[in-house]
């Protein structure tokens, strides 16, 4: 390994109203990580963001703030690393210039139960370019995967996911799932997973199906097992103050409390008022596991989807069993205490520290416009930061966004051939809603995806859990030095051999492209053309229902 130089920095203040603060120019350089975000600027000094708590949050209600997918490491491509320690109660901004860190606990949502005065500790690791120093921390500080453990389940990267919402919405039914699932095996598109989403409980939080809505679902999943499907459900770790699990929970003690400590808080999130189970609680955790894995054996379902587990949906000044150092300690125990019980096939939409649980992450919904806000633009930088934070196995969520509204034709069909080139491709919204030249566009995209997808995607997918390297990695991955591969936002490579240019704008079919230097790159669109590396091809013609993509053929000298 290349050396790396780290230095620890510590501010003390002795003052109670000076807030410890330390910015860094972000020019020259580019910098990279930290979180997801509603408007995913990569590099981060494209956008500017007032300074807020650096917690996690869900980007549909709180745009505003840090994502769902956060880790205290900001990455410049000057070859510089910082990383803040996990204790700092921190609060983070940035501009065209300047990456600010600021600890504070003051009205925020850090516990400091001792009244201490807020310390700013970090360490600055400093390395000859951008992917050494990367590698380095990687290696000696991200967490871990033990790789006695496995990959995730290798069907939801070899066929695609059907997922009910948003088509299907909340008004989901034994007939409406059926009539789903025979029109994606009569359109002859392929499948492995269909998960059952929002509205299949009575009430929010209970652990069982509407038996209005589903009178038979031992039935219902049995046809869809015949029709080789796998059946997931989602979940998530909330109850609202209607159910019969709000109650049970209750009486036993289960949710987070509010500030006060004597009784549980009642959080607003997207479908009502409820609790939260406490995850800190072990007691809590066998009895949400225990409900869980029962729902899943009594109706013969193969997986689960858990949502939720965001700071923004816990109780202002909550209090838990046991107490965490950072808030974003639920995340970390809602997915390595809870949704790790449930094996390979699970999904989970949050993570912090929980680099070492190999799982699927699914990105915060994206709208269903072209715009970088969750919008198809988006998609790619937000993978890429994903990719560096330690999270490689990336469901971008459904194809044409999770709009409760049908995606533009158009829109679906360049979210369709992005979607083809990452980890998961998941749909909602089904090809046939556009007419049989979709199904068709869509076989051939599986196709492709069969073809020049599935083989490397699982190969690195294996590699990273020795490595962790991402799967979907920044172009300058290659070309770590180069000043233009640093700034490329629209592109990204699979591994280290496959390069994708996906058209992104609207009524557009030609985009300029460009190609790390040190390579050759042979065109996979057309004739196999072979160019150069280090070179911007200008206006590269990308039909409507085409994708440029491109193969690393040899190095050059």
């Amino acid at each position: 390994m290349e050396e790396v130089e780290c230095y620890r920095i510590v501010w003390e203040t002795y003052k109670p109203t000076f807030a410890p603060e330390d910015c860094f120019n972000m020019l020259p350089g580019h910098w990279y990580g930290g979180a997801e975000m509603d408007t995913q600027d990569w590099p981060l000094e494209k956008g500017n963001r007032t300074m807020v708590p650096f917690v996690s949050s869900d980007l549909r209600a709180e745009p505003e703030g840090f994502g769902s997918v956060l880790d205290r490491y900001f990455l410049s491509s000057m070859g510089v690393a910082v990383i803040i320690d996990d204790n700092v109660p921190l609060h983070v901004g940035t501009s065209r210039e300047k990456l600010c860190l600021k600890a504070w606990y003051d009205r925020s949502p850090f516990p400091n139960p001792n009244s201490a005065q807020p310390m700013l500790n970090y360490s600055l690791c400093v390395g000859s370019d951008v992917k050494a120093v990367h590698k380095y921390v990687v290696d000696n500080v991200l967490p871990r995967v033990n790789t006695t453990k496995s990959v995730p389940d290798t069907t939801q990267m070899q066929l695609p996911r059907w997922v009910t919402w948003p088509y299907l919405k909340s008004k989901i039914n034994t007939t409406t799932v059926n009539n789903y699932a025979a029109s994606i095996v009569n359109n002859s598109l392929a499948h492995g997973v269909l998960e059952i989403g929002d509205g299949y409980s009575t009430k929010y939080g209970d652990f069982d199906f509407d038996q209005t809505k589903f009178p038979d679902p031992v039935g219902m999943i049995g046809q869809l097992k015949q029709e080789q499907f796998k059946v997931s459900l989602w979940a998530h770790p909330f109850a609202n103050y209607d159910s019969m699990t709000f109650v049970e929970g209750l009486r036993k003690g289960h949710w987070v409390n509010s500030a006060k400590g004597n009784a549980p808080g009642i959080v607003k999130w997207w479908n009502g008022y409820g609790t939260v189970i406490d995850v800190t609680s072990k007691d809590a955790r066998t009895w949400f596991i225990g409900k869980t894995r029962s729902l899943l054996q009594d109706y013969g379902c193969d997986g689960v989807y858990f949502d939720g587990g965001e700071v923004s949906y816990l109780p202002a000044g909550f209090v838990t069993e046991s107490e965490p150092v950072v808030p974003d300690e639920y995340a970390t125990m809602y997915v390595s205490e809870i949704a790790a019980e449930f094996g390979p096939s699970t999904q989970v939409s949050v993570g912090y520290k929980t680099q070492d649980v190999p799982m699927f992450v699914r990105m915060t919904e994206r709208r269903s416009t072209w715009g970088d806000r969750r919008g198809l633009k988006s998609v790619i930088p937000t993978a890429l930061t994903m990719g560096i934070l330690g999270y490689p196995f990336v469901n971008p969520g459904p194809v044409g966004g999770s709009s409760e509204d049908m995606p533009d034709p158009e829109l679906y069909v360049r979210w369709m051939e992005l979607a083809i080139f990452l980890p998961v491709i998941e749909f909602s919204w089904p090809p046939w809603q556009f007419g049989e030249e979709m199904v068709q566009f869509a076989q051939k995209m599986l196709k492709l995806r069969e073809d020049v997808v599935i083989a490397p995607t699982i190969k690195l997918a294996r590699e990273s859990l020795e490595t962790g390297e991402p799967i979907i990695r920044p172009l300058w991955w290659l070309a770590p030095k180069d000043n233009i591969a640093h700034v490329v936002d629209s592109e990204f490579l699979i591994g280290n051999t496959t390069l994708v240019a996906p058209i992104l704008a609207p009524s557009t079919t030609m985009r300029d492209i460009y190609l790390p230097s040190g390579y050759k790159w042979k065109e996979g669109l057309r004739n196999g053309v072979v160019h150069d590396g280090g070179q911007m091809l200008k206006d590269y013609q990308v039909n409507l229902y085409e994708i440029a993509y491109f193969t690393r053929v040899d190095t050059e000298a």
